[in-house]
């Protein structure tokens, strides 16, 4: 019985997460009806995950990217927090804070980064009861990408050793957003406004580059703590990758596999997904910038 108390215990925490999702679901969304005919008006409130119609197809999309990032953040409180054969009353206290911190961190992060792109959280609900896919999927993408930093960060199993990896979580939310914003200035289309129109290509590409960095800075922010000055500055070496993703997307996607010219900004890439709303282009885009991500994370 003992053996399976931290495998109980991640479980409880992974039901935790998802009890606390199912509850927030949906909050302050609702279906805006048109005029006309019953078979024209929206469906009901979109915050039944069961429901169907275009506004819980776009809440189905975040929902799929918040499950994920609940079971990567319940598996790392596990991994990291609650080692078996330490599997004592104090480890579970450590690993509860854990849990719940890391949550705080993730739900805090998530909302930032959907602000900072699509506007205030009113705007975002008004986007998802139309059944805006594209907003969803950036939303998804948040999700996902601040699971992953979050996880990343979190370690230790004693109060001290967590403390110190908490800063980091912040530390590493923060490069993302700027990691982001520095991309994407190189895109002659502006994401937020095209993801806003219902863009689905701007989307696909925004979370493919949203995940790569993610799983960039996640892998910088992993590691032992030494000192202070040891740990920044290893940090700051480790982010170094995140800058291969944009040749593979002007010199590999643009270049090589669209057979286009390669350029500095813009270009076809840009009139692809920006212009002609190309989801296959983008999704093309997106795969390289997490494969590259994938790549230079497993490096040594």
């Amino acid at each position: 019985m003992e053996a399976l108390a931290p495998q109980a215990f991640v479980a409880a925490v992974l039901v935790g997460y998802l009890v606390f999702l199912r509850a927030t679901a949906g909050k302050g969304v609702e279906a805006s009806v048109e005029v006309g005919p019953p078979s024209l008006a929206t469906p009901p409130p979109v915050n039944s995950l069961v429901a169907n119609g275009p506004a819980s197809s776009a809440t189905h999309l975040v929902a799929g990217g918040r499950l994920f990032g609940a079971f990567v953040l319940a598996a790392r409180v596990g991994e990291t927090c609650l080692i078996a054969d330490e599997a004592k009353r104090p480890a579970f206290a450590v690993a509860t804070v854990a849990a719940l911190a890391s949550l705080a961190l993730w739900v805090a992060g998530d909302a930032t980064f959907s602000r900072i792109l699509l506007g205030t959280h009113s705007r975002q609900h008004e986007q998802l009861s139309k059944g805006n896919d594209a907003v969803a999927l950036a939303k998804a993408a948040h999700a996902v990408g601040t699971a992953l930093v979050v996880a990343g960060s979190i370690s230790g199993t004693s109060y001290a050793e967590l403390a110190t990896s908490l800063p980091f979580a912040v530390l590493g939310l923060v490069a993302v957003q700027c990691a982001i914003i520095l991309f994407r200035a190189l895109t002659v289309y502006d994401d937020s406004s095209q993801i806003a129109s219902g863009n689905v290509a701007a989307a696909v590409s925004y979370a493919g580059l949203t995940i790569a960095v993610s799983i960039v800075v996640a892998d910088a922010v992993d590691g032992d703590f030494t000192t202070w000055k040891e740990a920044l500055s290893d940090f700051g070496k480790s982010l170094a990758p995140a800058l291969a993703i944009f040749p593979v997307r002007q010199l590999f996607v643009q270049g090589l596999l669209l057979g286009k010219r390669p350029t500095l900004r813009g270009g076809y890439l840009d009139e692809a997904v920006g212009g002609d709303r190309a989801v296959g282009v983008a999704a093309l885009e997106a795969a390289s910038y997490i494969g590259a991500a994938l790549f230079t994370a497993a490096l040594p």
